[in-house]
């Protein structure tokens, strides 16, 4: 680690111990009870449709979702009728599961009514989570991380689920005046009778082109919100055998002064603690497809999720900090920064990120996407160091 990347560093650190006092969503009480006097004024959905199997029938249990836009964010909860009778399936999952083999509810949402990109929040009865985007109608990644809070409550005849999204948990078009539009679809899982309720009634089949397109349409309270977090983290290596100590710092930076710009930026960051990767045998002649599991890769990354097929991306963030040109181990990452907002009429993404050393690779991609839905340019490139 050279002088100037410790000069840098520290005093990068110092600027973080000095504002870090920053409150992350605020005095709101998200414990899934559903007693504060907000939901007084939520507005509430009742018409649940069976899609799965595609009845279109009216469910046997009741299931109703209420949202209420706050100053706080938006917050969203669903109340599930489930008899004494009726079995609950509580399995514990990883986040992002695919398959939560528990009962479950799904909130998906178009934070600007467009129907490009709309996204996923599933919050399990055992209070498992999962979040991810949605792109080309019925595209499904989970690569992507939002900053959210969520609460599971269980009574004896119905559990409750209550979901708060923060104002800065994504770029956001600017709404007319003291209201903005949004599409919703909320559902439900019955895991132990593979029953899934609905509403609208949307039947998500791979095959149909149209289910974002089906969401239904609200108006809520428009809101602005700010929010920064530093994170910044120290090491120290101590090696009794060779008598010596090594040290390591940096930080990670995330600035969101409204819900139409927002800046991440991490400086020789460490991702020692990211979950590792499954075990896979490939004998094949394509490699692998991993996805990216690092924090500053995943938050906010739905602009730059240009999937062309399930297991291929056209900016592949795992590459970053990979294999080095001189096939001498991995790359270090010296810093990154990502630049993301929404300006009408365009939507806009910056992201760059240098490995460190002559064996490094430099990237950088950027994407400008236009609201009519026959028009999305956009640029993706890498340079090699």
């Amino acid at each position: 680690m050279g002088l100037r990347k410790i000069v840098i560093t520290a005093l990068l650190l110092l600027i973080a111990f000095l504002v870090i006092p920053v409150g992350a969503f605020g005095a709101l009480s998200i414990d899934g009870v559903l007693d504060d006097s907000e939901w007084l004024e939520a507005r509430v959905f009742r018409d649940f449709s069976v899609v799965d199997p595609p009845t279109l029938d009216s469910p046997r249990v009741s299931t109703e979702a209420m949202v209420v836009s706050l100053p706080e964010g938006l917050d969203v909860a669903f109340v599930c009728e489930r008899p004494p009778e009726e079995r609950r399936t509580r399995t514990v999952t990883i986040r992002d599961a695919e398959n939560f083999d528990s009962d479950y509810v799904s909130l998906m949402i178009d934070f600007d009514s467009m129907r490009q990109v709309a996204y996923e929040f599933s919050v399990s009865i055992t209070g498992s989570y999962r979040d991810g985007v949605i792109t080309n109608e019925n595209q499904f990644n989970y690569d992507w991380d939002g900053v959210w809070e969520r609460a599971v409550n269980e009574e004896t005849y119905r559990w409750t689920v209550e979901i708060l999204l923060p104002w800065s948990i994504v770029a956001m078009r600017e709404g007319d005046g003291d209201t903005r539009q949004m599409a919703v679809c909320f559902q439900r899982i019955l895991n132990s009778r593979n029953e899934k309720f609905s509403f609208p009634g949307i039947i998500d089949n791979a095959v149909l082109s149209s289910f974002m397109s089906e969401f239904a349409n609200i108006e809520v309270a428009q809101y602005r919100d700010q929010q920064l977090d530093i994170i910044p983290y120290t090491t120290v290596l101590s090696d009794l055998v060779k008598d010596s100590i090594k040290g390591n710092a940096g930080l990670d930076l995330f600035w969101k002064p409204n819900g139409r710009f927002q800046i991440a930026a991490t400086v020789n960051p460490d991702f020692g603690q990211v979950e590792s990767d499954e075990l896979v045998i490939n004998f094949s002649a394509i490699e692998t497809f991993f996805s990216d599991k690092r924090p500053f890769f995943t938050e906010n990354q739905g602009i730059f999720m240009l999937t062309l097929t399930p297991y291929n991306s056209l900016i592949h963030t795992r590459r970053i900090g990979g294999a080095s040109d001189d096939g001498v181990g991995s790359s270090e990452i010296d810093g990154a920064l990502k630049i993301i907002g929404a300006k009408r009429p365009l939507d806009y993404g910056i992201l760059a990120a240098p490995d460190s050393g002559d064996a490094g690779r430099s990237f950088y991609a950027g994407r400008n996407k236009h609201p009519c839905r026959k028009l999305v340019c956009g640029m993706a490139y890498n340079i090699r160091g």
